[in-house]
C-alpha cells in the first residue's frame, strides 16, 4: 500500500510544513494568550466580589444610619410633644401656672396664705423653673389630696419639698 506522503511532491510538502506550523504556532498563542485572559478574568472576579462585599458593607451602614436617625427624629418628636403637653410656654407659662395653680386650689377649698414665686433660667436648656412656696394648714388628708391633685395634673408640676412647722 502506498504511504500518503509519497505522493505529494517537495513543493506540497514544504507548503503543508509552512500550514502546520503556521497552525502550532496559532494554537501555541491561543493556548498563551488563553491563560493571560483567564488570570485577567479571575482578577475581575476577585475585584468584583470584593467590590460586592464593599457594598454590601456599605449598604449595612447606610442602614445602621437610617435606623440611628430614626431613632434621633423619634426622639426629637417626643421631646417636642414633651414640651407642648407637660411644659408650660414661656410666653404665658407664668400665667398659666398661676391660674392653674389657682384652680388646684379652688378644687380642694384651699385658701394658701403667703404665696410667693422665685424664677430661676437655665439658658442652656432654654427652660425656666418656677418655684412656689405657700403655707397653708389643714390635715394630712388634704395634704394627700393636693400631692394627688399635682401629680395628677396634665402639665408637669410636681412637689419638691413638704415642710411642716408645727405638729399638733
Amino acid at each position: 500500500m502506498n504511504n500518503a506522503a509519497d505522493l505529494l511532491t517537495p513543493k506540497d510538502r514544504r507548503i503543508l510544513a509552512g500550514l502546520g506550523a503556521v497552525c502550532l504556532l496559532a494554537i501555541l498563542f491561543l493556548v498563551l494568550g488563553g491563560l493571560g485572559q483567564r488570570r485577567g478574568a479571575r482578577t475581575r472576579l476577585e475585584s468584583l466580589a470584593a467590590a460586592q462585599n464593599e457594598t454590601r458593607l456599605a449598604e449595612a451602614a447606610r442602614d445602621s444610619a437610617r435606623t440611628e436617625w430614626q431613632s434621633w427624629e423619634d426622639a426629637r418628636l417626643d421631646l417636642a410633644g414633651l414640651r407642648r403637653d407637660y411644659f408650660y410656654r414661656r410666653a404665658d407659662g407664668i400665667a398659666r401656672l398661676r391660674l392653674d395653680l389657682q384652680k388646684i386650689f379652688n378644687s380642694l377649698g384651699l385658701a394658701p396664705a403667703d404665696v410667693k414665686f422665685d424664677y430661676a433660667d437655665y439658658d442652656k436648656e432654654a427652660a425656666q423653673k418656677v418655684t412656689v412656696t405657700f403655707t397653708f394648714s389643714g390635715s394630712y388628708g388634704l395634704l394627700r389630696r393636693f400631692l394627688f391633685a399635682v401629680e395628677k395634673f396634665p402639665k408637669l408640676l410636681f412637689a419638691e419639698r413638704v415642710d411642716f412647722l408645727s405638729i399638733e
